[in-house]
């Protein structure tokens, strides 16, 4: 099986070494058709010899690199994210959708709601996980309850940052972590601390050091943050409806959220969750998901 990936760098090139390493007979080659011209060569001469797309994308405007891979006849897989989902629902809207490719595309998604979200569009999704994370071997107890989140400058709006102010506020002795911004204007609490951009390492290290993680966008795929959250065993609070944590819609079941976790964390003595922690474990670990990935794969191309 030859596969080409192309779309989203941060995931295709991950997904592409995942793939190989656990099918060392096949050949997985992600390009960044996106941003860089060698690249978009090489996919061009490669398209040919090739059995299986996977766009790292779903694309619902004109692309060259999916024109290419559709005038070969091979199967072409979708995998959809959540800002995907978001353009797709504005372009329907409006009455400029490109189906050329839609209806062409096998569509998966690793979010139950994302699969009804296509479903809306009138598009067939499969629920098919490609995310993975590790697991927290060394559980501690917390020193104190500190609290995580992810902010990025340009979003953060859209990324629940009024609701995470509110929060710090109403509970100035708690420590809020913001990871990603630098700066977001105006008056900051005392309590709130922006680190900007960390590596992998740290965040990871953060999350582990906070009881709480908070993911309040306004719209999400199945976040990777969450799960690395769950695996540290921390509660999570966030506006899709996850598995395990606490889903919210608004500032009054956010508060209230807030303060359940607060609840069970003192109740657990200030120890991690191991029941998040079992639960990431089983689901998130990343033989299992990458042997039902390339299983998928393999169906198509039967």
């Amino acid at each position: 099986m030859h596969v080409l990936l192309n779309g989203l760098p941060l995931f295709g090139n991950r997904l592409a070494k995942d793939l190989q390493h656990f099918s060392p007979k096949d050949k997985f080659l992600f390009y960044n058709t996106y941003y860089n011209k060698f690249d978009k060569l090489k996919f061009y001469l490669q398209a040919p010899f090739t059995d299986l797309f996977i766009s790292m994308n779903g694309v619902s405007d004109k692309s060259g690199s999916l024109e290419k891979a559709f005038k070969t006849g091979k199967p072409i897989v979708m995998q959809w994210m959540g800002t995907d989902i978001l353009l797709a629902h504005e372009r329907s809207k409006k009455n400029a959708l490109f189906t050329k490719y839609l209806d062409k595309a096998t569509h998966f998604v690793d979010a139950p709601w994302m699969k009804n979200e296509l479903n809306n569009l009138g598009l067939n999704a499969i629920l098919v996980p490609f995310k993975w994370t590790e697991i927290r071997k060394e559980v501690l107890p917390y020193g104190r309850v500190q609290v995580a989140t992810y902010i990025p400058e340009s979003r953060s709006e859209f990324y629940g940052w009024k609701s995470v102010l509110k929060l710090a506020t109403a509970f100035p002795d708690i420590p809020f972590f913001v990871m990603g911004a630098n700066d977001l204007h105006g008056i900051i609490p005392e309590n709130v601390r922006l680190l900007g951009w960390i590596d992998e390492k740290e965040f990871k290290r953060k999350l582990e050091q906070s009881a709480i993680f908070l993911r309040l966008p306004e719209h999400d795929g199945y976040s990777v943050s969450v799960m690395e959250a769950l695996a540290s065993g921390c509660e999570v609070l966030t506006t899709m409806p996850f598995e395990k944590g606490f889903c919210v819609k608004n500032d009054d079941e956010i508060m209230e959220a807030f303060l359940a976790c607060l609840d069970k964390i003192y109740k657990l003595e200030l120890y991690p969750n191991k029941e998040h922690i079992t639960f990431a474990n089983e689901n998130y670990n990343r033989e299992k998901v990458m042997s039902n990935y390339l299983q998928q794969l393999h169906g198509l191309l039967k």
